[in-house]
């Protein structure tokens, strides 16, 4: 850069008015959108919880009684189905549960004392 380029940054000055303006803007800001919110949480305090704005409230009470009507009944049979598909479903792993111990049970047998039995068999009978 030029000295005289230089020169000529430092030379200009900013306008008083435009830091100012930034000032008061954000002193501005960061007073009033409290009060704002406040106030919006005010409103929303008194405001009841339904409204009635272009029968918004009649629509409202239209889809609570189809839910209580088709939706609940049906939610209940599907849980009653569940519920039992569950119960079989638990007594058939136990009973395979319990067949598959009594087959390990049956192998074990067989393979330990059961061969000694048939050894003990298997000797001639003065022995």
């Amino acid at each position: 850069m030029k000295l005289k380029e230089i020169e000529e940054i430092v030379e200009h000055k900013v306008p008083i008015w435009q830091p100012a303006l930034l000032i008061i803007l954000l002193i501005l800001g960061f007073s009033i959108v409290p009060l704002i919110a406040h106030q919006a949480k005010e409103l929303e305090k008194k405001t009841p919880a339904k409204e009635t704005i272009l029968g918004v409230e009649t629509i409202q009470k239209t889809v609570d009684s189809g839910v209580e009507q088709y939706v609940i009944p049906y939610a209940q049979k599907l849980q009653q189905g569940v519920e039992s598909v569950l119960g079989v479903a638990q007594q058939s792993a136990t009973d395979i549960a319990s067949q598959s111990a009594q087959q390990a049970k049956e192998y074990v047998f067989d393979n330990t004392v059961g061969k000694v039995l048939d050894s003990v068999h298997r000797l001639p009978t003065d022995q």
